[in-house]
């Protein structure tokens, strides 16, 4: 049932439900007791990679000034992801199948992320990820879809130009150079 409920219980409804920073402080701070499983969409840097054990590696955001950690692979802990698909105890014969629907969607998730390693620190990247809300906290947010963002480069502000890395990112400052406006193929000119 994971595989074949995977792409529209999850994924679509990831993307067409997930709350944004603003909504999901709302919903911590109205939360109880009871524990309430969203989809969330984040654009934030990464301030920290575990990947110490190489079966529970997690991610660490920043969200409101508070550290948030994603789980990422190969072992995803919490029902998150199932019960923001909206899947109720109701909806199985036992709490075998349950529990097993679960698991199935914590390997799917998975799948579709990129390896991420410590070079990842520091960077911007854009989540999509379920997690549990309960007691103002949020528990077991397990990822659905990460990717790193382009990295927005200063503007120097009497050029109205920025400054960046020619050819790499990873050469040295030495070599980066002013690109004030760019050609009609969108290639930056360099000054």
């Amino acid at each position: 049932i994971a595989q074949q409920t995977w792409q529209s219980r999850v994924i679509e409804a990831a993307n067409q439900h997930a709350l944004d920073a603003t909504a999901l402080e709302k919903v911590r701070l109205a939360s109880g007791a009871t524990p309430q499983s969203v989809f969330v969409r984040l654009s934030s840097e990464v301030t920290g990679i575990d990947v110490s054990n190489p079966r529970e590696q997690k991610l660490t955001l920043t969200l409101h000034g508070q550290p948030l950690v994603v789980q990422l692979c190969p072992v995803m802990r919490g029902n998150a992801i199932r019960d923001a698909s909206g899947f109720k105890f109701d909806d199985f014969t036992n709490l075998v199948q349950f529990a097993q629907l679960s698991r199935a969607y914590n390997r799917e998730a998975i799948k579709s992320l990129p390896t991420v390693d410590a070079s990842w620190a520091g960077k911007p990247v854009d989540i999509l990820f379920a997690a549990t809300v309960v007691n103002g906290s949020l528990q077991d947010a397990a990822a659905l879809a990460l990717k790193q963002e382009a990295r927005c480069w200063p503007v120097h502000p009497q050029r109205r130009s920025f400054y960046a890395p020619v050819v790499f990112p990873c050469c040295s400052p030495a070599r980066w150079r002013w690109i004030t406006s760019t050609t009609t193929s969108g290639v930056a000119k360099l000054t």
